[in-house]
């Protein structure tokens, strides 16, 4: 147990903020593979604790499949010539808009620059969401955080009952 919350540690602590910066975690590949390798060497002397043990595996694998997908989604950017249809797209239309024949010049105008706001704003989230760690709507670690909270509940409620029990 104290291997894995030295992973959910380090996913916290490194990871996280390293995948705001948009660069590799160090600590938390080795960690991981430490919770691997005790998972790996646990000896099970029932059918009940090897089930326990297959079944911790089928976890395991779950959390180093979201993890590569976590490292993946970090380091991807949208490639540049993807950029450009985009742009020259929103120019174009931007420019048709202009084109366009209305009476009032002023309506115009508001439209033509409505259009070109929403146009920045569609890239704009485009651009946040194409990196997920970093900027206002990143992602965080609530959950890694919730199994320190739930660790630490257990503890306290142990040291409880083992005091109690001292008591009786």
């Amino acid at each position: 147990m104290i291997v894995y919350l030295d992973f959910v540690y380090n996913v916290i602590d490194e990871e996280f903020p390293n995948l705001e910066q948009m660069k590799p975690s160090r600590k938390t590949p080795e960690s991981f593979d430490r919770v691997f390798y005790k998972i790996e060497h646990l000896t099970p002397k029932n059918q009940f604790q090897i089930q326990l043990v297959a079944e911790m595996f089928n976890h395991l694998n779950a959390l180093s499949t979201y993890r590569g997908l976590r490292d993946a989604s970090a380091n991807k950017q949208i490639p540049a010539p993807l950029w450009w249809p985009m742009i020259l797209g929103a120019m174009i239309t931007i420019f048709c808009a202009m084109l366009l024949d209305i009476e009032h010049a002023r309506l115009h105008v508001s439209l033509t620059a409505l259009l070109s706001v929403f146009i920045a704003m569609i890239f704009y989230i485009i651009l946040l969401l194409g990196h997920p760690y970093s900027g206002s709507l990143r992602i965080k670690p609530q959950s890694y955080k919730q199994i320190f909270t739930a660790e630490q509940w257990y503890s306290e409620n142990q040291t409880k009952t083992q005091e109690q029990n001292k008591i009786k």
